[in-house]
């Protein structure tokens, strides 16, 4: 079902939702919508979210926090969910490389860096 290529938002990050006292009540922005795989876009909401490399939590707290929101999706924690996962990031990491130059460039690419080198490191430990 998640497989299946369907319109996908392609930056479905919590930036993108309207809030309205802690919950969600919309979402924005389709500057980047095309046809794609869900799982593919559930990966790199999972990423952003759940800020995957990025902040200092314990796996085991990151593998609570993902099976919630998998099961919301009625996903399994899988390798074919992490590896969607690592291609949201990239895809990030090559239009970081393809913009122009400068600090804010390299520290981008550094904490895509960062945060592939997590996955890689601490994605076998989120499957269960």
């Amino acid at each position: 079902m998640l497989r299946t290529p369907r319109s996908c938002a392609n930056d479905f990050g919590p930036w993108n939702i309207v809030w309205r006292d802690g919950l969600p009540v919309g979402i924005i922005d389709f500057d980047n919508a095309a046809p794609g795989a869900r799982l593919d876009d559930l990966g790199y909401a999972i990423w952003k979210h759940l800020n995957l490399g990025l902040i200092e939590l314990p796996s085991s707290e990151q593998a609570r926090r993902l099976r919630l929101m998998t099961a919301a999706y009625d996903v399994a924690v899988d390798s074919d969910l992490l590896e969607a996962v690592d291609r949201g990031q990239a895809r990030m990491q090559r239009l970081i490389a393809a913009a122009p130059g400068g600090s804010e460039r390299d520290e981008a690419l550094s904490q895509n860096r960062r945060e592939r080198d997590w996955l890689r490191a601490n994605g076998p430990s989120l499957i269960v």
